[in-house]
């Protein structure tokens, strides 16, 4: 009987960055669009935001950031008017154009 050895693997070996064009591929399914916000919605974003800066409510907030959608939690502890970005936990810094919902966790 005869082996073939490492001629049967010989066809993967021409697919240099298999495992990182099939990564880019699942990459490229999970993108999403930056969904669009009504001005009614900026509005209670707004209203939501100053709130619970003022009463210092731990918050879920969920922005969007390169094509996917991510969650925090913590306390906003420092709005900027000028620059539009808030931070929360003294650490992490969102621009308010990608907050899409503010949900407060106590009240």
């Amino acid at each position: 009987m005869h082996d073939r050895g490492m001629i049967k693997w010989a066809p993967f070996a021409s697919v240099i960055n298999g495992n990182e064009v099939l990564r880019e591929i699942d990459e490229e399914k999970t993108r999403i669009e930056k969904p669009s916000l009504s001005s009614e919605q900026i509005e209670y974003l707004e209203y939501d935001l100053i709130e619970s800066y003022n009463n210092s409510n731990i918050v879920e907030v969920i922005f969007y950031k390169q094509y996917h959608i991510y969650k925090i939690e913590g306390i906003i502890t420092k709005i900027d008017g000028v620059t539009k970005k808030i931070t929360i936990n003294n650490n992490k810094t969102l621009l308010f154009s990608n907050i899409l919902a503010i949900i407060k966790k106590n009240a």
